[in-house]
């Protein structure tokens, strides 16, 4: 049996109509759909491999990548990441996902001076900080690395 051009091109074609605005997201409301139909896709998909809808999620996936990446703040956040010791950067995302502040890591690193001079760069998380935040938020010591 041979491929149905025609049919194949105007289902598609129909598919794109319903899915422009999380195919080629172009505002915050169009990143929201395709963040909760990734999510839907997510908790639907039978195998990442083999379920049909696994491609719609890597189309919808791509989509909020190239979205992500033209986003001012995202741009910002990314290359202060980059320049950041990658010790610090997770020290400051812990510090932000749980509301923390220097004070608050007195078990795993110490007083707060020495955690502002480690933020800072004067000083460096040390093996025995890195063992002890992981244990204290379940994270593995390679995002530290």
């Amino acid at each position: 049996m041979s491929l149905d051009v025609r049919e194949v091109t105007d289902s598609f074609f129909d598919f794109a109509k319903i899915a422009q605005r999380v195919m080629h997201i172009g505002n915050e409301a169009g990143y929201y759909d395709a963040l909760m139909l990734v999510e839907h896709l997510m908790l639907t998909l039978d195998s990442i491999s083999t379920d049909p809808l696994a491609d719609l999620l890597n189309i919808i996936s791509n989509a909020i990548e190239v979205y992500e990446n033209e986003q001012p703040d995202i741009k910002q956040f990314v290359s202060e990441y980059e320049k950041m010791d990658k010790g610090v950067a997770v020290l400051k995302v812990l510090m932000e996902q749980y509301g923390l502040g220097v004070a608050d890591f007195k078990e795993e690193i110490g007083n707060k001076s020495y955690v502002s001079m480690i933020l800072s760069g004067e000083r460096q998380l040390s093996k025995k900080h890195i063992e002890k935040l992981c244990l204290r938020f379940n994270i593995s010591p390679e995002l530290f690395f």
